[in-house]
């Protein structure tokens, strides 16, 4: 059994070039070894790596951290590829034991068109294993565990008109 989870830092935004500190965890809540995990996100393509500020984060690595008992200390460090398929970006994660999660951290950097649209950033993310895949006979996943976040955009218009005059006063036509 996997499941997904994903956390930001904040729950909305005020500008363009705010920073979004995604976490998606991957966890291994079963009683098998999990193997050929896959994590796709919606914003990969829009992200930059927490570790390295790198940005469109396909083609690029990014760190995955897994945890086993001790929360603080990852008992395995490694890099994956944000790769694309048919539209879609996701890494593929190393096997996971019974108990372990791993954790893949990345920035959103919020643009301008997204302020200028008002409407909520909306971050899904999806996760599958070989061990948790159900198949119809065309052999579409249909239990891929899912997750949503979404944070609000906040817009604050604001126009501002200063006017100066070169003289204090005028006494005659000229």
């Amino acid at each position: 059994d996997i499941e997904i989870d994903k956390t930001a830092d904040v729950s909305s935004v005020d500008g363009a070039d705010d920073v979004v500190a995604y976490t998606l965890t991957a966890t291994n809540a079963g009683n098998t070894t999990l193997t050929q995990i896959k994590l796709y996100d919606t914003m990969f393509a829009n992200a930059e790596d927490a570790d390295s500020g790198e940005g469109a984060l396909a083609g690029t690595q990014v760190t995955v951290e897994v945890y086993g008992d001790d929360p603080e200390t990852p008992v395995d460090t490694y890099q994956v590829t944000v790769q694309s398929a048919e539209g879609k970006y996701f890494v593929e994660l190393d096997d996971l034991l019974v108990g372990q999660y791993a954790q893949v951290k990345y920035d959103y950097i919020v643009t301008q068109d997204d302020m200028d649209s008002g409407a909520d950033i909306v971050n899904n993310a999806t996760i599958s294993s070989a061990e948790d895949l159900d198949t119809t006979d065309a052999g579409d996943v249909t239990n891929d565990q899912a997750v949503s976040y979404k944070f609000e955009i906040f817009q604050n218009a604001d126009i501002e008109i200063d006017k100066t005059a070169d003289v204090s006063s005028v006494d005659g036509a000229d």
